[in-house]
């Protein structure tokens, strides 16, 4: 059965959702596990293509687009899971359910606090309980908050990944 995890994010600025959904991806990486991060379009693509290499100054995550054929990746970011699909976790950034989820072990959605994003989240939510899925909801906001306007502070982001339970993305051989 997959287990689905809704991090609710308080910050409603354009990048926390990015910034956490990378700290997130980097977590899962370094537990060992393989991440496909599903985007809603191109332009998410390129952001989130972008952000893996910059977000953080010592960080390192290893990833490509599945356009570029790289099925070696250990994080492949695209629109649609592959078809082939041997990543263990999925971080889904797009507003609808993603198929063949149940492929997957662990599914990470990532809500920001506007609307229409909390709806359409509820709505995901209900949907992957009406699959069957243990879906758990995990309030993030508070350890998230913004220190200007355009950047998430880097220790903010520490601080609410820090405590996040390693639970979610741990899986036994």
């Amino acid at each position: 059965m997959t287990r689905v995890d809704f991090y609710v994010l308080n910050d409603a600025a354009p990048q926390s959702r990015a910034l956490f959904a990378c700290r997130l991806i980097e977590k899962a990486y370094k537990l060992g596990n393989r991440v496909f991060v599903r985007v809603a379009d191109a332009t998410q693509e390129k952001l989130m293509d972008d952000l893996l290499w910059t977000f953080s100054h010592g960080s390192f995550v290893p990833h490509s687009t599945l356009k570029a054929d790289d099925n070696d990746s250990p994080v492949r970011i695209g629109l649609a899971p592959p078809t082939s699909a041997t990543q263990d976790v999925l971080v889904n950034l797009a507003a609808d359910m993603p198929s063949a989820f149940e492929t997957f072990a662990r599914v990470a959605e990532i809500v920001a606090p506007i609307e229409p994003a909390r709806s359409q989240a509820r709505e995901r939510f209900r949907q992957y309980r009406t699959q069957g899925c243990q879906v758990t909801s995990h309030d993030v906001g508070k350890q998230t908050r913004m220190t200007d306007d355009a950047k998430l502070s880097r220790e903010a982001i520490e601080r609410s990944v820090a405590q996040l339970p390693d639970q979610p993305f741990a899986f036994a051989p």
